[in-house]
Protein backbone atom coordinates (compact mmCIF):
# COMPACT_ATOMS: atom_id res chain seq x y z
CA UNK A 1 0.00 0.00 0.00
CA UNK A 2 2.76 2.34 1.08
CA UNK A 3 5.52 3.04 -2.04
CA UNK A 4 8.52 4.86 -0.71
CA UNK A 5 8.93 6.18 -4.84
CA UNK A 6 5.86 8.39 -4.47
CA UNK A 7 7.21 10.17 -1.58
CA UNK A 8 9.31 12.59 -3.89
CA UNK A 9 6.15 13.46 -5.32
CA UNK A 10 5.23 14.67 -2.14
CA UNK A 11 8.16 16.82 -1.67
CA UNK A 12 8.02 18.22 -5.06
CA UNK A 13 4.61 19.46 -3.73
CA UNK A 14 5.52 20.72 -0.50
CA UNK A 15 9.72 21.25 -0.07
CA UNK A 16 10.70 21.88 -3.30
CA UNK A 17 7.99 24.68 -3.62
CA UNK A 18 9.03 26.12 0.04
CA UNK A 19 13.12 25.98 -1.08
CA UNK A 20 11.99 28.24 -3.84
CA UNK A 21 9.11 30.69 -2.53
CA UNK A 22 10.14 30.28 1.58
CA UNK A 23 13.19 31.05 3.52
CA UNK A 24 14.34 29.91 7.29
CA UNK A 25 12.56 32.47 9.45
CA UNK A 26 11.78 32.68 13.05
CA UNK A 27 9.31 35.83 13.46
CA UNK A 28 6.17 36.67 11.65
CA UNK A 29 3.71 39.81 10.51
CA UNK A 30 0.16 38.97 10.31
CA UNK A 31 -2.29 41.53 8.78
CA UNK A 32 -5.19 42.77 11.02
CA UNK A 33 -7.77 41.01 8.21
CA UNK A 34 -5.93 37.53 9.71
CA UNK A 35 -6.75 38.26 13.07
CA UNK A 36 -10.34 39.13 12.43
CA UNK A 37 -11.33 35.78 10.70
CA UNK A 38 -13.91 34.04 13.40
CA UNK A 39 -13.68 30.25 11.94
CA UNK A 40 -11.12 29.14 10.01
CA UNK A 41 -10.59 25.50 10.26
CA UNK A 42 -10.58 22.03 8.92
CA UNK A 43 -13.78 20.02 8.28
CA UNK A 44 -17.59 22.09 8.77
CA UNK A 45 -19.21 24.04 11.74
CA UNK A 46 -22.80 21.94 11.98
CA UNK A 47 -23.64 22.97 15.82
CA UNK A 48 -25.28 20.15 18.10
CA UNK A 49 -25.80 18.24 14.77
CA UNK A 50 -21.90 17.54 14.93
CA UNK A 51 -22.67 15.25 18.14
CA UNK A 52 -25.71 12.93 17.00
CA UNK A 53 -23.14 11.13 14.18
CA UNK A 54 -23.39 7.26 13.63
CA UNK A 55 -20.53 5.78 15.94
CA UNK A 56 -19.03 3.62 13.09
CA UNK A 57 -18.76 3.99 9.59
CA UNK A 58 -17.07 2.80 6.33
CA UNK A 59 -15.42 5.18 3.98
CA UNK A 60 -12.43 5.30 1.02
CA UNK A 61 -9.53 6.71 1.45
CA UNK A 62 -7.19 7.48 -1.62
CA UNK A 63 -3.73 6.32 -1.30
CA UNK A 64 -1.01 6.74 -4.17
CA UNK A 65 -3.43 6.56 -7.01
CA UNK A 66 -5.73 3.95 -5.56
CA UNK A 67 -9.10 3.25 -3.17
CA UNK A 68 -8.70 1.46 -0.34
CA UNK A 69 -11.87 0.81 2.20
CA UNK A 70 -10.92 1.19 5.99
CA UNK A 71 -13.62 1.00 8.93
CA UNK A 72 -13.80 3.97 11.13
CA UNK A 73 -14.75 4.87 14.71
CA UNK A 74 -16.45 8.46 15.61
CA UNK A 75 -14.28 10.36 18.36
CA UNK A 76 -16.07 13.72 19.80
CA UNK A 77 -13.40 16.00 21.23
CA UNK A 78 -15.36 17.59 23.55
CA UNK A 79 -12.43 19.33 25.22
CA UNK A 80 -11.97 21.29 22.23
CA UNK A 81 -15.88 21.16 20.14
CA UNK A 82 -15.66 19.05 17.52
CA UNK A 83 -16.01 15.25 16.47
CA UNK A 84 -14.42 13.34 13.40
CA UNK A 85 -14.03 10.03 12.16
CA UNK A 86 -10.96 8.27 12.35
CA UNK A 87 -9.98 4.32 11.32
CA UNK A 88 -9.33 1.52 13.31
CA UNK A 89 -8.62 -0.97 10.94
CA UNK A 90 -6.12 -3.96 11.97
CA UNK A 91 -2.65 -2.17 10.53
CA UNK A 92 -3.95 0.34 9.70
CA UNK A 93 -5.57 2.25 12.55
CA UNK A 94 -5.16 5.60 14.97
CA UNK A 95 -5.16 5.86 18.22
CA UNK A 96 -6.38 8.49 19.90
CA UNK A 97 -5.72 11.06 23.03
CA UNK A 98 -7.02 13.76 24.55
CA UNK A 99 -5.44 16.07 27.15
CA UNK A 100 -6.78 19.49 28.65
CA UNK A 101 -4.95 21.79 30.89
CA UNK A 102 -4.76 25.41 32.10
CA UNK A 103 -2.05 25.09 28.75
CA UNK A 104 -4.93 24.55 26.44
CA UNK A 105 -6.49 21.47 25.17
CA UNK A 106 -5.00 18.71 22.61
CA UNK A 107 -6.23 15.72 20.70
CA UNK A 108 -3.01 13.59 18.89
CA UNK A 109 -3.79 11.13 16.39
CA UNK A 110 -1.15 8.54 16.41
CA UNK A 111 -0.59 5.18 14.35
CA UNK A 112 -1.36 1.91 15.85
CA UNK A 113 0.64 -0.72 14.30
CA UNK A 114 0.38 1.45 10.88
CA UNK A 115 3.45 0.50 9.17
CA UNK A 116 3.96 -3.74 8.91
CA UNK A 117 2.84 -4.48 11.87
CA UNK A 118 5.24 -2.13 13.79
CA UNK A 119 4.03 0.55 16.52
CA UNK A 120 5.21 3.94 15.91
CA UNK A 121 5.02 6.45 18.18
CA UNK A 122 6.94 8.94 15.72
CA UNK A 123 3.97 9.40 13.32
CA UNK A 124 1.47 11.21 14.76
CA UNK A 125 -0.47 14.88 14.04
CA UNK A 126 -1.87 16.67 17.00
CA UNK A 127 -5.31 19.31 16.75
CA UNK A 128 -4.60 21.96 19.45
CA UNK A 129 -6.89 24.52 20.94
CA UNK A 130 -4.75 27.55 23.16
CA UNK A 131 -6.58 29.44 25.98
CA UNK A 132 -8.58 32.58 24.84
CA UNK A 133 -5.45 34.79 26.04
CA UNK A 134 -3.15 33.68 23.60
CA UNK A 135 -3.00 35.47 20.25
CA UNK A 136 -2.57 34.11 16.95
CA UNK A 137 1.31 35.77 16.92
CA UNK A 138 2.09 34.21 20.49
CA UNK A 139 1.14 30.89 19.13
CA UNK A 140 3.07 31.18 16.13
CA UNK A 141 5.92 32.05 17.81
CA UNK A 142 5.90 29.88 20.70
CA UNK A 143 5.80 26.99 18.11
CA UNK A 144 8.55 28.21 16.30
CA UNK A 145 10.51 28.35 19.56
CA UNK A 146 9.78 24.67 20.75
CA UNK A 147 10.59 23.54 17.05
CA UNK A 148 14.09 24.95 17.09
CA UNK A 149 15.00 23.46 21.03
CA UNK A 150 14.29 20.26 19.24
CA UNK A 151 16.45 21.20 16.46
CA UNK A 152 14.10 21.91 13.69
CA UNK A 153 14.72 23.96 10.79
CA UNK A 154 11.71 26.15 9.64
CA UNK A 155 10.31 26.85 6.05
CA UNK A 156 8.55 30.06 5.96
CA UNK A 157 6.38 30.24 2.93
CA UNK A 158 6.81 33.98 1.50
CA UNK A 159 4.02 33.35 -1.06
CA UNK A 160 0.68 31.96 0.72
CA UNK A 161 -0.76 30.45 -2.26
CA UNK A 162 1.54 28.13 -1.57
CA UNK A 163 -0.22 26.62 1.55
CA UNK A 164 -0.99 22.72 1.97
CA UNK A 165 -3.63 23.38 3.89
CA UNK A 166 -6.05 26.44 2.46
CA UNK A 167 -8.26 26.64 5.35
CA UNK A 168 -5.19 27.79 7.46
CA UNK A 169 -4.91 31.33 8.55
CA UNK A 170 -1.25 30.94 8.62
CA UNK A 171 1.16 27.95 7.62
CA UNK A 172 5.18 26.57 7.83
CA UNK A 173 6.86 23.54 7.20
CA UNK A 174 10.05 22.13 8.96
CA UNK A 175 12.22 19.58 9.58
CA UNK A 176 14.32 17.87 12.05
CA UNK A 177 16.84 14.71 12.39
CA UNK A 178 17.05 12.44 15.31
CA UNK A 179 19.06 8.94 14.83
CA UNK A 180 19.53 9.32 11.20
CA UNK A 181 15.53 9.56 10.49
CA UNK A 182 14.49 13.09 8.73
CA UNK A 183 11.57 13.59 10.23
CA UNK A 184 8.90 16.51 8.61
CA UNK A 185 5.78 18.31 9.31
CA UNK A 186 3.73 20.92 9.00
CA UNK A 187 2.33 23.73 11.76
CA UNK A 188 -0.84 25.06 10.32
CA UNK A 189 -2.77 27.55 12.19
CA UNK A 190 -6.98 28.41 11.83
CA UNK A 191 -9.52 30.11 14.64
CA UNK A 192 -12.70 28.96 16.27
CA UNK A 193 -14.25 31.93 17.97
CA UNK A 194 -11.35 33.84 19.79
CA UNK A 195 -9.49 31.31 20.58
CA UNK A 196 -6.14 29.66 18.16
CA UNK A 197 -6.25 26.69 16.95
CA UNK A 198 -2.84 24.47 15.80
CA UNK A 199 -2.65 21.32 13.20
CA UNK A 200 0.50 19.88 13.68
CA UNK A 201 2.28 17.12 11.53
CA UNK A 202 5.23 14.96 12.83
CA UNK A 203 6.29 11.67 10.72
CA UNK A 204 9.92 10.28 8.90
CA UNK A 205 10.11 11.29 5.38
CA UNK A 206 9.39 7.75 4.14
CA UNK A 207 6.29 7.26 5.38
CA UNK A 208 4.54 10.26 3.89
CA UNK A 209 2.32 8.60 1.60
CA UNK A 210 0.98 6.21 3.70
CA UNK A 211 0.32 8.77 6.25
CA UNK A 212 -0.65 12.31 5.07
CA UNK A 213 -3.92 10.72 3.18
CA UNK A 214 -5.20 9.22 6.28
CA UNK A 215 -4.33 12.42 8.07
CA UNK A 216 -6.21 14.54 5.81
CA UNK A 217 -8.93 12.76 6.01
CA UNK A 218 -9.85 12.74 9.55
CA UNK A 219 -9.47 16.55 9.11
CA UNK A 220 -11.59 16.55 6.24
CA UNK A 221 -14.51 14.62 8.20
CA UNK A 222 -14.15 17.49 11.10
CA UNK A 223 -17.74 18.89 12.54
CA UNK A 224 -17.10 21.39 14.64
CA UNK A 225 -20.07 22.66 17.43
CA UNK A 226 -19.59 25.28 20.56
CA UNK A 227 -18.34 24.03 23.77
CA UNK A 228 -18.95 26.72 26.06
Amino acid sequence: MIKKVCFFLFLLAIFSLTSACAKPENKEELTPSQSENQFSLPGVFKGEEAKNRAETKKDIIRIEGDDYEFQFKLFNADSIGFTTYYPIDSGSGLTVEETDSEEGSEVIFKSDSLYDGQKRDDVYFSIFMYPENISLEEAINTTKQNLAADNSQIFQREDEQYRYYKWAIHEFDYKTKKNDILYIGTAAFGQKGNRIVKVLSHLPEDLVEGFIPIMDKILQDIQWYENG
